[in-house]
Parts: C-alpha cells; sequence; structure tokens
C-alpha cells in the first residue's frame, strides 16, 4: 500500500493540475446523472431498513461523530465534513438513495447528514475491478482525520489511518469543502484551487513530521490512540511543536492534553515522564527560551515579545524571566549584543 506522502506527489498534486474540480461529485438530497463527470454512473438505489440512532458512540477528543446507522443498509451518518477520493480501481459507493459508480480520479464530497457505507463491506465495484484504493478525509473539531483504504475482493480491506492537528490543516480544509459544496456558479472552479492548497499543506506536514500514525476509526479508537500517544518516543518532540506554535495563546493544562489527545492524568504522567518535568515548567521554559532567541535576534520591544511569548504582563514577564536567566530581558539583550560584537571582531 503507498504511503499518504506518495498518495499525494504521485496522484492527487498532478490531478489538481489538470481539472481535478471536474471530477467533483457532491452528495445531495437529488443528483442528476446528467451532471456526473464523464465516465461516472449514477444509479437510484432507496435505502432499506430503518435509521437507528446512535447514541454516546464517541471518538477523538470525546466528540461524537456517527449519529444514526441504517444496520441492514450497513450505511451511517456523520455529523462532520467527510471527503473520498478513488485513487484506483472502481466503486460501488453509496450516497443517500444513490449510488455512485466511478474510477480514479474522481472526489466524492459527503455533507454532514449524508447516508453513506460504513465501513463494514466492500465498496468495490465487482463488475468493472476486482479492487479499489480510496482515501478518505474526516473533520474533527481539534483534529483532520485520513486514511487509505485498499480493498481487494480476495482479501479484507487493509487501513493506513493518519492525524493531523495543526489547527490550520483542519480550517483550510473546512473552507474548502465547505466552498465546493455550497452550490454557488463558482463553487467547484474555486474548490479546485484550494483543493491544490491543501495538498501542499498536507505534504509539507508529512515532510516536517507533523502527522501522527492513528489506529482506525472504531469505537475502541480514543483509548487505542492515547495509548500510542503515552508511550510515542516522539511526544516529546510533537508536545514542543504544538507549543512553540502557540506560545502566544493561553496554553493549560487540560487544553494542551486535548490536543495531544490524551486525558488530564495520562497527559500529566507521561509529560513528567518525558520531559522530567511539570507541564506548567516545561511551559514556562519553552517561553523562556523562544524569547531569549527574540532578544538575541530581533529589534522588538520586551513588552512585545512578552506578548508574543504568552506573558500578557510585562513585568511578569520580567520577574520570570530574570528567574531562569539571572538577568531582566533588557541586561539578556545588551549582554547579548556586547557578546556578539566581541565575536565579529575576533573573526
Amino acid at each position: 500500500m503507498s504511503t499518504l506522502a506518495e498518495i499525494l506527489t504521485q496522484k492527487l498534486i498532478p490531478w489538481t493540475q489538470h481539472n481535478a474540480s471536474e471530477r467533483f461529485i457532491v452528495a445531495q438530497s437529488k443528483m442528476n446523472a446528467e451532471e456526473m463527470p464523464f465516465g461516472v454512473q449514477l444509479v437510484p438505489r432507496k435505502i432499506i431498513g430503518k435509521r437507528v440512532v446512535v447514541k454516546n458512540l464517541r471518538y477523538y477528543e470525546n466528540t461524537r461523530g456517527t449519529v444514526a446507522r441504517w444496520p441492514e443498509a450497513k450505511l451511517n451518518e456523520v455529523n462532520k465534513l467527510k471527503l473520498m477520493c478513488v485513487l484506483d480501481g472502481q466503486i460501488n459507493y453509496q450516497l443517500g438513495n444513490y449510488c455512485v459508480r466511478c474510477g480514479a480520479g474522481n472526489f466524492l464530497f459527503m455533507p454532514p447528514g449524508t447516508p453513506h457505507p460504513d465501513g463494514r463491506y466492500s465498496v468495490v465495484d465487482a463488475e468493472k475491478s476486482t479492487f479499489c484504493d480510496t482515501l478518505f478525509f474526516l473533520l474533527h473539531p481539534h483534529a483532520l482525520q485520513c486514511w487509505i483504504n485498499s480493498s481487494r475482493l480476495d482479501r479484507e480491506t487493509e487501513r493506513k489511518n493518519y492525524l493531523f492537528i495543526d489547527e490550520n490543516v483542519g480550517k483550510l480544509f473546512q473552507i474548502f469543502m465547505e466552498e465546493t459544496i455550497s452550490g454557488g456558479a463558482s463553487s467547484f472552479y474555486i474548490g479546485g484551487h484550494l483543493l491544490a492548497g491543501f495538498c501542499a499543506v498536507l505534504l509539507r506536514e508529512i515532510v516536517e513530521n507533523r502527522v501522527q500514525s492513528v489506529f482506525g476509526e472504531d469505537p475502541n479508537a480514543t483509548s487505542r490512540t492515547q495509548q500510542q500517544l503515552s508511550s510515542s518516543k516522539d511526544f516529546s518532540i510533537n508536545l514542543q511543536y504544538y507549543v512553540q506554535a502557540h506560545l502566544h495563546k493561553t496554553l493549560t493544562l487540560d487544553v494542551v492534553a486535548r490536543k495531544m489527545f490524551l486525558s488530564r492524568a495520562q497527559f500529566t504522567r507521561v509529560v513528567r515522564r518525558e520531559t522530567g518535568k511539570s507541564f506548567n515548567q516545561f511551559l514556562v521554559e519553552q517561553r523562556i527560551t523562544k524569547a531569549k532567541n527574540l532578544l538575541r535576534e530581533s529589534d522588538w520591544t520586551v513588552d512585545a515579545i512578552s506578548i508574543f511569548v504568552g506573558f500578557h504582563s510585562p513585568s511578569y514577564f520580567n520577574t520570570v524571566f530574570k528567574r531562569h536567566t539571572g538577568k531582566t530581558p533588557v541586561q539578556y539583550r545588551i549582554a547579548g549584543h556586547h557578546t556578539k560584537k566581541i565575536h565579529n571582531l575576533n573573526q
């Protein structure tokens, strides 16, 4: 099975450069076969069985995702934005009261509330192919989940699952999805350009190692993800990246624990084990380190630096900085400039 980076560089990004928006399919209560992209078949198929409301089934960050199921039809309904891209092979995929039959290069947009397959059976179009490879995106409140499905008629579906926790990735995906499904005169045109930017951002996150591999989404996914993250050797790196990227915000223990998909108690234990410090000690050290860099390398005022690194009171910033360095911010900056001048003279 290809990696996500390979899929982006070999398929999605090239597709965005060749009118990918012409292969956009948006699920609606009423769909028209004549409006489908070239080579796509739209077949009416009523949902069989009764809709059953799902209660207390929660996933990442303890959020409710699946709100209803049709057990007989093997469909479900989620209250989140979802996107599927066909990477290879042929699919036979139900969207509400319609069935979409198509091949590689097509994108299926599922607004919240769209009945669609629940993943418990193959969506390979057996009349046209023996396999299908698909890529899914599902937007959670504070993360974007992505998974690759590789389905074969002669064996069980393989799956690779990823999680992007940078809030800007989720925001970009939301803008891209909402613009595309809006139905405006230029929605597909704009959506196509947003897709190109979205794919580029995903690739950057992967290259810079800011994506987490997680277990598949099932009733135990949260606890499994917590176990994986809590034992990950990269935990301290992920924590440092998140804190450094959000220093200017109010970062409480509860907020960051949720961002790392751990309970408060788990997060407290893992931070102590991996860093040897409490979360507050770790956070203050990160803020002081950033402040020292800015004092040495920038011309920002001390007040501006204090706000940027999360100290909303300049006087408190002065107190904490002196406690950690033995100097006030101004004294540290003067000493740094003096050291730099001596270094330049000796070269």
